[in-house]
């Protein structure tokens, strides 16, 4: 994710905690029919943000394939089908 803070609130709530670079993973959990969802939760002061959603290999190992991420494919990112 690539973020910038609102200039304005820059000084109440400073650049150390919300850089303006990170690699955020995504928590797997199930929704209340069972189907697998990703989310991440935590407040960020108002400012402007770009993610970019990549995936690896699920009980991936570092060092071994499939442990590298990789972008997704044009027709997901855009909620079409892969097919």
């Amino acid at each position: 994710m690539t973020y910038t803070m609102f200039p304005e609130l820059v000084d109440e709530f400073g650049t150390e905690r919300y850089p303006a670079e990170s690699l955020i993973l995504l928590e797997e959990d199930l929704d209340e029919n069972d189907n697998i969802e990703w989310t991440f939760e935590e407040d960020w002061p108002y400012g402007e943000y770009v993610a970019e959603l990549q995936f690896r290999q699920a009980n991936a190992v570092e060092g071994e394939d499939g442990f590298e991420f990789k972008d997704l494919p044009e027709a997901i990112k855009y909620g079409g089908s892969d097919k």
